[in-house]
């Protein structure tokens, strides 16, 4: 039977991705200075603004502030809360499996190297002009368990020259021979 599956993954200032990496860096600050420190932190993003919500249970104070500019500066101190959105492509899926060493989908792990070299790229200025925030969507056509084809790659990125198809260096080598 044929069918198509797609993941996506995100650049690591994606909103989602951002986050994700503010929230962990106020759970680290907290237990680099209390092991016994209790944490349930929210955190949203949106276009100017971040919010940080929730619970934290600790005999040291650690600054938000402070967690929240570090997580900035590791994504290049932007992202898309700042700019305008990448744009959302649909909903997708992951889960375990033995198609791949990693134990991830085909076509996730390409997702993921997809952005993996698209943020390189971006710290490296191997691409000039694009921001942290991105995100790539790759589906392939299977045969039963066996992928044999693409059927399709997107890459939302933010940049700065509109029109111009700035992530083709970081696709073209991700794709296995074969499908």
């Amino acid at each position: 039977m044929t069918s198509i599956r797609t993941c996506e993954s995100t650049c690591i200032g994606h909103p989602d991705k951002l986050c994700d990496l503010i929230a962990d860096t106020v759970l680290d600050d907290l237990l680099f200075e209390d092991l016994s420190a209790r944490c349930a932190v929210e955190v949203m993003a949106t276009k100017g603004r971040i919010i940080v919500a929730g619970e934290i249970t600790s005999s040291v104070k650690v600054s938000i502030r402070a967690a929240v500019r570090r997580a900035l500066t590791r994504t290049g101190g932007e992202g898309a809360f700042v700019l305008t959105g990448a744009g959302d492509q649909g909903t997708v899926y992951g889960y375990a499996t033995d198609e791949t060493p990693e134990y991830l989908p085909l076509p996730l792990v390409i997702a993921h190297e997809i952005c993996k070299r698209l943020d390189a790229a971006r710290m490296e200025g191997t691409i000039s002009g694009i921001s942290s925030d991105g995100k790539s969507q790759v589906s392939l056509r299977y045969e039963g368990e066996r992928a044999v084809g693409v059927a399709a790659v997107v890459v939302s990125i933010q940049h700065t020259q509109p029109g111009r198809n700035t992530a083709e260096p970081s696709i073209d080598d991700v794709i296995p021979v074969g499908i």
